[in-house]
């Protein structure tokens, strides 16, 4: 008799945490977006320092940087230019298969990203 108060007791007092956490009752954490999570300064650095021969890559995993890609020219911390070659200044960019420089993931979304970029025809490099 004791054996199952004790049991029902336990039972109750583990399940009710769990169902109260899982019904949503208790909010969790908020996700940040990107810009919360890399400070501004952070982020021009990064602007600054990403150029040269990029790879992409399929995983987030193997990046080096993870990026969101944006028509937006204002909410871009990059304007990337592709090149053919000399690739030697911020955001000229060229497109290679080995021996990169740096290895880059396109997120699908802005809160995963690294950074926000824009592919332009000319005029490359840090928006801010």
């Amino acid at each position: 008799m004791k054996k199952k108060i004790l049991l029902s007791f336990l039972s109750l007092v583990l399940c009710v945490p769990a169902v109260t956490l899982l019904s949503g009752a208790v909010p969790f954490p908020a996700q940040k977006d990107a810009s919360a999570l890399l400070s501004d300064g952070e982020r021009k650095a990064i602007a600054r320092g990403l150029y040269g021969r990029i790879k992409f890559v399929k995983t987030p995993g193997a990046a080096d940087y993870k990026v969101f890609v944006t028509n937006n020219f204002s909410a871009a911390d990059l304007r990337v230019q592709v090149v053919g070659g000399l690739a030697d200044s911020p955001g000229r960019w060229e497109i290679v298969e080995g021996l990169p420089d740096f290895r880059v993931y396109v997120s699908n979304s802005v809160s995963a990203a690294d950074l926000l970029i824009c592919f332009v025809n000319s005029n490359p490099g840090p928006v801010r």
